[in-house]
């Protein structure tokens, strides 16, 4: 029975041989006279998959391999545009590379493009400034791309140039040519310009990273970079993505190991980044299981292949009662089942679902038959033929597609002799434009157990074959730009546990995650898994639940499709789908968050509390910035740990009251219910201890610590920690830190005071320089502010970055300037950032609401020493924020060496709306119970959101508001209103 796939991909499996950058051969190499043959054919010694060169116009009208205008430089006395070629090649010029002299001649095009054919490898030909071909004249590029031709090389070159209008003239009169433009430094100024044109890019080494990289991956389009010959190099600019390294040097033959974490890039062509806010989530919570046996199947059966599309459409290929093949549209959401219009003679063997939601489908065709795919816009829409050819051997067992419909691939799984065949389809605006065909020995095929073929989510040339034989499932590269017909390894597939799992990708906020159903002999059940495939771990989350009591899937009949998808609006969550011949239609939705409120302009004011600093002759003692402290605060009391006496130090508004036993490290922080967690070490090894005190602890109490000892993976020197959640309790918190020159943090999931997970982050934008921190989001291991000194303000989101404030710095508030530290205050739909501004490490801080795009207020420093002997070596501030209710917060700001002090930040509009126990509005009293809001006497009640949207409602006079986001309500029963705070 075909399936879509029944392997589950984890991230951190063992790879064997995994996608690496093409070489490409600088002028062909480094070794003989540049652009000569000995430099091709050296290059194509070395391994290289491309050899490029430049190429120049001669008098006689011949393309000539040269990068100058003349060869003088090169020890010859003439001009490339009025001398012909066989004078130019009749001199003989001479070049001294890494110490060696060499002498030579120059190639014309044609003998190198004959060098590359015999070669097997590609041609980059990069177009020099000549005549006919340049910015202002594009007259001879035909004639160019007749040479080309005439070599049998139009499959296998890359014309690369930074004349935009020469590239943009072969686009649109050679729609089949690779082009890569070639820029440098300010290659984001030609961003939009490659995505329009569909042209890939080729930028100078040192002026780019993997974020840009990934920005071009994005969009479906290939990085080369030039030029580098070291092996750290290759190393560097292989793990951040690049498809093609440029050099002179490199052994191609023996390459040092890339990180394949690293160079994976996801495939956001077919598994877009939605816009769900908060973007993504690390836990969720299966709801309410559905299931849906449509009446119209005749027989589920004989349902023979089943994809899903993320528009909502189940495509079916089926039999019908009639035992004839038909295609069927389901959608679960109305329960309807329609009939695909196949054309006449067609009979459907495999279909495919383009990433906007258009079915494909072909038939099966032997040698000599006819083979046709067509493609349907809607599942009403009249059948559009993409293709009709001979089949070179058996064709049109399974189908793939990867991309939009105006620019797909189109992979169709077959056999060529005895070899399993891949053929390739490259379709742009309804016509094949490239046809190309590969084998693999990697599995077998076997017609009892046909194989599922995916697009991979990591890269659109990859595909996951597998099927109940296949042990494990693999995943290949299709070789689109080389000439070997072969698939190339990229990693083994693990399986799930489960008898039989099926698998779908999909994109939820930022992440992408697997959903994998499967059944269970032992239950006779069916089980939810949500995978997320993106992460180092390949951990899986807590949505493992049974379909529902009493429903039962056959024995080892397995899912035939699963699918993902992501709610248009934050209200609408996620649904996982799948669909099993014994059942039908399976919905699950999970992780359903609460509506989320409008921002409005809570008008926050501050106003300081109390202070002892140096510049109100009340420092306090046993503070000492000399040693890089860092503090935390927690209901009324600071905490601030001097690992050289390994004391924690107490202060409230009367001064200090002494200390209690703190750790060797610099780190002290406390988590969401005030826990307060010490580091005990300064270990650079990933070798880590902490201590962790109840809230409220104080000297001379006998409250003990929680001790213990944890490994994690990212190693370096972490001065600063951070933490959330509740790492005393049952449900447990974490724990954040930021090594130095790391680009990713190492979460440590604690549980009642033990280790219960241990992993690091995603990539972030900038590593930790001399010191980085991570300011949590309530207890949200995928969504975070990071903060990198001198670097400012980062957003972490389930694995995408971006920029929260990082302007350059000031010493006038309420700009940011060098100093590390920050807090967030999320208020209903305000995200309100407290950062350090005003001179570096002296204490100012500014209040900015990031959703308004205003600054409220801000606090000038309360101390005068910056990073001086004595001074504040901590380079931090530490901002500590507690809710003491709607839009009224308490600020404790500790700078090292400068002092304490505590404000009140509140809204004089809004705050105060809480009140204890009742507010009354037109004679309704309503009451408190936890959450529970109570109007005696009422008999039917109203909750608005503050922008008027109806949140709840009943007939009773309770409403319950367990898991409504804070913030300003109306509360309403006939004509009496009154405005609560949740």
């Amino acid at each position: 029975m075909k399936r879509l796939a029944t392997a589950f991909l984890v991230l951190a499996m063992a790879l064997g041989v995994y996608a690496q950058p093409l070489l490409v051969g600088h002028r062909g190499s480094g070794f003989g006279l540049e652009n000569s043959e000995e430099s091709f054919r050296k290059g194509i010694e070395l391994g290289y998959h491309y050899l490029e060169t430049d190429v120049k116009l001669t008098k006689d009208l011949k393309f000539v391999c040269t990068h100058d205008d003349n060869t003088t430089r090169l020890g010859g006395t003439l001009d490339i545009a009025t001398s012909t070629l066989a004078e130019l090649q009749a001199e003989e010029l001479h070049q001294r590379r890494n110490g060696v002299d060499y002498t030579g001649r120059l190639c014309s095009m044609q003998e190198y493009l004959q060098i590359c054919k015999e070669g097997g490898v590609g041609a980059v030909v990069e177009l020099k400034w000549t005549a006919g071909v340049n910015s202002n004249d594009q007259s001879n590029i035909p004639l160019l791309i007749q040479e080309i031709e005439q070599a049998g090389m139009r499959d296998k070159v890359i014309i690369l140039t930074s004349m935009k209008p020469c590239l943009e003239y072969i686009r649109k009169n050679y729609p089949d040519i690779t082009l890569q433009f070639l820029t440098g430094e300010y290659w984001a100024n030609h961003f939009d310009w490659c995505v329009e044109h569909g042209i890939d890019v080729d930028i100078q080494a040192g002026y780019f990273d993997k974020a840009a990289v990934t920005r071009y991956h994005t969009k479906g389009l290939k990085v080369n970079m030039w030029t580098t010959n070291s092996e750290d190099g290759y190393i560097s600019y292989g793990n951040m993505g690049c498809d093609f390294i440029t050099t002179d040097r490199l052994d191609g033959h023996n390459l040092p190991e890339l990180d394949p974490a690293s160079t994976r890039e996801l495939n956001y062509v077919d598994y877009p980044v939605t816009d769900y806010t908060p973007l993504v989530r690390g836990h969720y919570t299966l709801e309410a299981p559905e299931a849906w046996n449509p009446q119209e199947v005749a027989s589920l059966s004989k349902i023979h292949f089943a994809v899903f599309a993320n528009t909502g459409i189940w495509y079916l290929l089926g039999e019908d009662a009639r035992s004839q093949r038909s295609i069927l549209a389901a959608n679960p959401a109305t329960q309807t089942v329609g009939t695909v219009s196949v054309p006449a003679g067609f009979e459907p063997e495999a279909i495919a679902v383009s990433a906007d939601g258009r079915l494909l489908a072909c038939n099966k065709a032997n040698a000599g038959e006819a083979w046709t795919l067509y493609m349907w816009e809607t599942p009403e829409a009249t059948a559009e033929k993409l293709l009709e050819q001979n089949a070179a051997g058996l064709t049109g067992l399974s189908l793939a597609a990867t991309g939009r419909s105006d620019a797909m691939k189109v992979y169709v799984l077959g056999m060529a002799g005895e070899k399993v065949a891949v053929h390739g389809l490259e379709v742009k605006s309804g016509a094949v434009v490239k046809d190309v065909a590969a084998t693999t020995d990697a599995f077998e095929l076997n017609e009892d157990y046909p194989v599922g073929m995916t697009v991979s989510p990591f890269s659109r040339d990859n595909i996951i074959f597998d099927n109940q034989v296949i042990e494990p499932g693999v995943e290949l590269t299709f070789p689109w730009a080389s000439t070997d017909g072969e698939m190339r390894p990229y990693a083994t597939v693990a399986r799930l546990a489960g008898p039989s799992a099926g698998i779908s990708f999909g994109r939820y906020g930022s992440k992408l995650y697997a959903v994998c159903p499967y059944t269970s002999a032992e239950s006779r059940k069916v089980w939810f898994e949500l995978a997320d495939v993106g992460a180092n771990t390949g951990d899986m989350y807590a949505v493992t639940n049974t379909l529902n009591p009493g429903v039962t899937a056959t024995t080892g009949v397995p899912c035939l499709a699963s699918g993902f998808q992501a709610g248009a609006t934050a209200a609408d969550g996620a649904t996982m789908y799948g669909f099993f011949q014994s059942i039908g239609f399976i919905q699950v939705s999970f992780g359903v968050p609460a509506a989320a409120q409008q921002p409005v302009d809570l008008g926050l004011k501050i106003e300081r509390q109390w202070i002892f600093s140096n510049t109100t002759d009340n420092h306090p003692g046993n503070i000492d910035g000399n040693n890089a402290q860092q503090g935390t605060a927690c209901r009324g009391k600071f905490y601030v740990n001097n690992c050289e006496e390994k004391l924690i130090h107490i202060f409230d508004n009367s001064g200090h009251l002494g200390s209690i036993p703190g750790g060797a490290g610099w780190g002290c922080a406390r988590d969401d219910a005030g826990n307060i967690v010490v580091r005990d070490d300064k270990n650079t090894n990933g070798k880590h201890s902490f201590m962790i005190y109840p809230a409220d602890v104080l000297p001379g109490t006998t409250a003990e610590a929680v001790r213990f000892e944890v490994e994690v993976p990212m190693v370096g020197q972490t001065n600063f920690i951070n933490a959330s959640g509740n790492l005393l309790s049952q449900e447990g918190g974490h724990i954040y830190l930021f090594p130095n020159k790391c680009n990713r943090v190492n979460i440590i999931t604690v549980a009642s005071g033990a280790v219960a997970r241990v992993h690091a982050s995603e990539e972030l934008n900038y590593n930790g320089s001399t010191a980085g921190y991570v300011c949590p989001i309530a207890d949200d291991t995928e969504n975070w502010l990071y903060t990198v000194r001198s670097q400012g303000i980062h957003g972490y989101s389930g694995g995408s970055n971006h920029n929260v404030l990082t302007s350059r710095a000031t010493t006038t508030a309420p700009g940011r300037n060098g100093t590390g530290g920050c807090a967030l205050i999320v208020e209903g739909g305000n995200r309100v950032l407290l950062h350090n501004s005003g001179s570096n490490y002296m204490g100012g801080f500014s209040v900015r609401d990031l959703t308004m795009d205003k600054v409220y207020c801000s606090v000038d420093p309360i101390g005068t020493l910056g990073y001086v002997d004595g001074g504040n070596r901590s380079t931090f501030n530490w901002l500590t924020v507690e809710r003491n209710g709607y839009a009224d917060y308490t600020v404790y700001l500790y700078c090292p060496s400068n002092g304490i002090a505590c404000y009140r930040l509140y809204s004089p509009e809004l705050s105060g709306v809480e009140a204890p126990a009742t507010e009354v509005s037109e004679k309704l009293t309503v009451l408190r119970n936890g959450t529970l809001l109570t109007a005696p006497g009422c008999n039917g009640l109203s909750l608005f959101a503050a922008d008027g949207r109806l949140v709840a409602e009943t007939a009773g006079d309770s409403v319950e508001t367990a898991g409504m986001p804070a913030g300003v309500y109306i509360l309403r029963s006939g004509k009496a209103v009154c405005k609560v705070a949740i």
